[in-house]
């Protein structure tokens, strides 16, 4: 009874979205399974859809759409492994985060980035706020590996171990991934540059970038046996999910940069 009232629920929801988003020229069908499967984001989403209708509001145009609903839908799930991970990490090693600001702001991190990038996934246009969103996760990268450089000084209080290494390289990996994201929003995004010769590999580095810096820790884990095996697969999933989700975040720019050029050479031809 409750998984048949659960599925005609969501077929409520997947058609609420899709409704709102065929009044506004979208596609209904693909909105409908968006909102089926994950309805609050599907929901917000198509109610900031402009209405394609509206001149004065610059369109969704190629795939950019399709880009930005596929990082939505890989953050959302994101958020709800790293939510998960918070409650299983808890049971597992008795952590008090209240005791351990450090422990707190990772945890912290892990659900309120991917909300925050979720949101810029939406707004899509709205470049200077997702320009702020990338930063915030750079800027936190950039002081993990600080934090470990004065370690690895012998300036701090840990001692140094495998695990401290694996943790700095994925932290410059992190860094590298969202300051790419940053030079990509204001390159493409705020100035509307077209696309430069044959840089289009660029754009797939920063998902990549992602990916090696969520599986470094993991495997140097795995090889010191230091792990649990329901944490294992929950940081597998999130690290799958973080590269999908900042992968298509690129190929979006590289669209951007795409139709930044058809516009300017629309407007030289006018």
């Amino acid at each position: 009874m409750a998984r048949f009232i659960t599925l005609i629920v969501a077929i409520c929801m997947g058609l609420i979205t899709a409704s709102i988003a065929d009044r506004k020229g979208y596609s209904k069908k693909g909105f409908y399974w968006y909102g089926f499967f994950v309805f609050i984001p599907a929901l917000i989403h198509s109610l900031l859809l402009p209405n394609k209708l509206d001149t004065t509001k610059k369109q969704y145009q190629g795939k950019t759409l399709g880009y930005c609903v596929t990082s939505v839908v890989c953050l959302w799930f994101l958020f709800i492994f790293s939510f998960y991970q918070i409650i299983i990490s808890g049971q597992i090693y008795r952590l008090n985060l209240l005791s351990n600001i450090d422990m707190l702001l990772s945890f912290s991190m892990g659900i309120v980035m991917p909300i925050l990038l979720m949101v810029s996934a939406m707004l899509a246009r709205k470049y200077k706020y997702s320009i702020v969103v990338y930063a915030i996760e750079a800027v936190y990268a950039v002081r993990g590996v600080i934090y470990i450089l004065i370690n690895l000084a012998g300036l701090g209080k840990g001692t140094p171990t495998v695990l401290t290494y694996g943790y700095l390289v994925a932290d410059v990996f992190t860094a590298v991934a969202y300051g790419m994201l940053i030079l990509f929003a204001h390159k493409y995004g705020v100035k509307s540059e077209k696309l430069a010769g044959s840089g289009a590999f660029l754009f797939v580095i920063p998902g990549f970038a992602v990916l090696i810096s969520k599986l470094i820790p993991i495997v140097m884990m795995f090889q010191l046996q230091f792990y649990n095996e329901i944490e294992l697969a929950l940081q597998i999933a999130q690290a799958l999910i973080a590269f999908v989700a900042v992968l298509f975040i690129g190929l979006f720019y590289q669209e951007e940069a795409k139709y930044n050029e058809v516009d300017l050479a629309e407007e030289i031809s006018a």
